[in-house]
């Protein structure tokens, strides 16, 4: 391994250069296996190809992984991940891809076993994301129990303590848009030491939450009472309250594209002032938000299906009724 700083040729798989000790490795993959052990690897600026077959640079023992599952290649300074037609596919940040430019924080999913990369080319040695790593192993447990038996109001609350967690913030809600009155309705509360919060409890900025909810896009107060816009904001850091609104696309058949709609809000009040708001943070707050727009277009899908269902249910118990109820008629020529 070359030094690119002092040209020195290191031994294979080196993390310092034995010369002037600057770092050789560009990026750590953190592995969570399914049996709870855990393995930190450094990645070095070469390609990697991963499975579960012995003959891959990153080796993982899990049979749920494909021989060759995927192949990391490094290029112009950044990682790429790339599925390479594994059985149960690659998943990052909860969403199945193909290929993928991979950026610090990012959780990939391979099979049972969890991988968290680290771009370590802008952060110091021994630098712990611990809020944003912690987050996001509760959102991967919370995703696989959503699967099986976790009702809406269990995941919602999940992701908004998560939120609150992840945010340093006093406490937090979920609106919903009532969809018929276009009004919104408090769903649930919480503060940081994941107690409810009600709804006479908790006091909202309406004005931040109706321009929200207009606006379609992330807002903050800041100190002085202005309503500002989250994107390309350098001053996140006088954030007091916070409006994330929940949206999700759909498609009209009238419609060529896709429209946005939102169906609620994530809201946050008395925000730490010596926690901002970093992007880092900001890409996990989204992926929570994203796992809330799921979990209530599901539920509105099961909702639609149990619907139908309880109607060809009725239908079916008043088509016997009125059988039993008419006489038996014999036409005779």
């Amino acid at each position: 391994m070359i030094c690119s700083n002092c040209h020195h040729q290191n031994p294979a798989n080196k993390k310092f250069c034995e010369r002037c000790h600057e770092k050789l490795y560009v990026a750590k993959l953190k592995i969570n296996f399914a049996s709870g052990a855990e393995k930190t690897v450094f990645l070095f600026p070469q390609d990697y190809s991963i499975g579960r077959d012995r003959s891959n640079e990153l080796f993982i023992p899990d049979e749920s992984i494909s021989r060759t599952h995927a192949y990391l290649k490094y290029e112009d300074g950044k990682f790429f991940i790339k599925d390479l037609g594994s059985k149960n596919g690659t998943w990052c940040n909860h969403q199945l891809i193909h290929q993928k430019i991979l950026e610090n924080l990012d959780c990939l999913q391979l099979g049972s076993t969890l991988l968290y990369f680290y771009d370590d080319k802008n952060l110091p040695e021994h630098t712990f994301q611990a809020t944003e790593e912690a987050v996001q192993e509760e959102l991967f447990k919370l995703v696989h129990k959503r699967r099986t038996r976790a009702s809406l109001q269990e995941v919602l609350q999940t992701l908004l303590d998560l939120a609150i967690r992840l945010l340093h913030t006093e406490v937090g809600s979920i609106y919903l848009l009532n969809q018929r009155t276009g009004k919104l309705e408090y769903f649930v509360g919480r503060n940081h030491q994941n107690q409810g919060v009600s709804e006479s409890e908790f006091q909202a900025n309406w004005d931040l939450l109706q321009s929200c909810i207009r606006r379609k896009t992330p807002l903050f107060l800041n100190a002085r009472g202005a309503i500002k816009t989250m994107e390309g904001n350098s001053s996140l850091e006088k954030c007091i309250c916070l409006a994330v609104p929940i949206l999700v696309t759909k498609r009209d058949d009238q419609q060529e594209l896709p429209k946005e709609e939102i169906i609620g809000l994530f809201y946050f009040f008395n925000i730490s002032k010596n926690k901002p708001i970093t992007p880092a943070k900001n890409k996990t707050l989204f992926t929570l938000i994203d796992q809330a727009a799921a979990a209530l277009e599901t539920e509105t899908l099961f909702e639609k299906v149990r619907e139908k269902k309880r109607i060809e249910q009725e239908l079916a118990l008043a088509k016997k009724i009125q059988e039993k109820l008419l006489p038996a008629t014999n036409i005779h020529l």
